[in-house]
This record gives structure tokens, C-alpha cells and sequence, in this order.
């Protein structure tokens, strides 16, 4: 089994330990709105949450603040995506920059704490219940929604660079394979992560910072190992799949 970086995760606890409880701009209109569509969704889903309803629970007294700020559902959504990206950017970038220098196996891991510390510390940094893993859970499996309105923000630069990376080192496998990998690797890292926070939100733990460092470094593990795996080209699951024909026959 690869071994997680040691130093990205001393770092983690660091951040982790030592965040400001308020690391979001001022209270102004504007991020009430966000980080009360943040919560909502988090906890509703997108299509369970009406504008109305966002307005009311931000206590904006103007009735057309959304649509003045925002215009519509989807800019509000796109525009909450972006909202607590900027840190995580930055976050990405300064991890990156450990690269040099490294072999191939131990810059793929580099990469891998790059995609998920900076993401898993939004868990523990902000303030009170934390909601952005988990409402970006909720675009990711939303079937008219496409996350690929974040890797295209203006702070998902990191997120681009990490994943370029990950393809350049990753060049061996097959594109097919290596493209399902990294597909792979994004959305286990979202769900986990989103069921993580869910567990935290709810009591149901983890009780202390080393279970959740513990959690994290799991992850990274797993996500290693899957992106180090074989391909084992004989290898076809015994699934009991029907074909769309064999279904309209019976």
C-alpha cells in the first residue's frame, strides 16, 4: 500500500487546528445570500430548495436582492460553487509547488493530497455547521447540473492543474482507463468527504481531530492505490447485466 505523504498531512492538522472560525468575507447581503443557499442546498437538495425561501432565511428585506446579485438559480449555484473557492485554490497551487524533485509514484501522491487536503479542510475551518463538501455533493449528482462549471472557475486553476498532472504521470495507462481513474478519484473524494461532513453535522463522528485526520489519510490511500493499480486486462466482472434487448424481450 503507498504511503500518504507525511508532511501534507502535518500540514493538514496545522490548518485544521489553527483556522479562524470567520475566514469568509464580511457579513454583507451578498454572502448571506450565498452561504444561506450554501446551507440549504447542503441540506435539501437543489431542486428542494425554492429562491423565496433562500431570501426569507438570509433576512435580505429586498425582494429582488437574488435577482439583483445573482439573476437566476443557476448563476446563484455556480456563483456558491466559487464562493469558498479562492482559498482552496491557493491551497492547491502552494502544494503543487512540493513536486520538484520527487519520483513518479511519490508526485502522483503529492498530486492526490493536493486534490483532497485543501477540499476536506472546508470541513473543520469554517465556523459552526459546515456545508460546502456537501452542497457541492449535491451538484455533482444533480442530472442538469454539470460540475464542470467549477473545473472551468477562474479559482479552479488548480483544480485543472492538479488533474493535467495526473493524466502527464498517469501517461502509461490507456486513455480510457486513466480517464475513468481520475473520474473515479474525483467522486469518491466528493461523496466521502460530503458523507464525512454529514457524520460530523450530525454527531455521529468523528469525535476528535485524529479521527478525522485518520479519515483523510484513508482516503488518500485509497485513492493512491486505485490510481497505482494494474491493469488487469483478463479481469471482467461477473456482472448479471441485461442489454436494453435482452430487457425488451422478457
Amino acid at each position: 500500500m503507498a504511503r500518504i505523504n507525511e508532511l501534507s498531512l502535518i500540514r493538514f492538522r496545522t490548518m485544521t487546528q489553527s483556522a479562524p472560525k470567520h475566514s469568509l468575507p464580511g457579513h454583507n447581503t451578498q454572502a448571506r445570500l450565498l452561504e444561506t443557499a450554501e446551507r440549504l442546498f447542503a441540506n435539501n437538495g437543489i431542486d428542494g430548495v425554492s429562491l423565496n425561501r433562500i431570501r426569507t432565511e438570509a433576512k435580505a428585506r429586498n425582494s429582488s436582492a437574488l435577482q439583483y446579485y445573482f439573476g437566476s438559480k443557476k448563476v446563484l449555484i455556480e456563483s456558491t460553487l466559487a464562493y469558498r473557492m479562492s482559498a482552496i485554490n491557493v491551497r492547491r497551487h502552494q502544494m503543487l509547488e512540493a513536486l520538484s524533485g520527487q519520483d513518479r509514484e511519490q508526485k502522483i501522491r503529492l498530486v492526490v493530497d493536493a486534490l483532497i487536503i485543501p477540499f476536506a479542510e472546508k470541513i473543520s475551518s469554517a465556523a459552526g455547521e459546515t456545508c460546502y463538501v456537501r452542497f457541492v455533493a449535491q451538484v455533482y449528482s444533480h442530472p442538469d447540473l454539470s460540475i464542470a462549471s467549477l473545473f472551468h472557475n477562474r479559482h479552479a486553476s488548480g483544480l485543472r492543474k492538479a488533474i493535467q498532472l495526473l493524466n502527464e504521470l498517469l501517461s502509461q495507462l490507456p486513455q480510457r482507463i486513466r480517464e475513468q481513474r481520475i473520474q473515479l478519484l474525483q467522486s469518491l473524494s466528493v461523496h466521502a468527504l460530503a458523507d464525512l461532513e454529514r457524520n460530523i453535522t450530525s454527531g455521529k463522528g468523528p469525535e476528535s481531530p485524529s479521527e478525522l485526520h485518520g479519515f483523510v489519510a484513508g482516503l488518500i490511500q485509497v485513492a493512491v492505490a486505485g490510481l497505482l493499480a494494474p491493469v488487469e486486462q483478463e479481469f471482467t466482472p461477473d456482472l448479471a447485466l441485461n442489454t436494453p434487448d435482452q430487457e425488451a424481450s422478457s
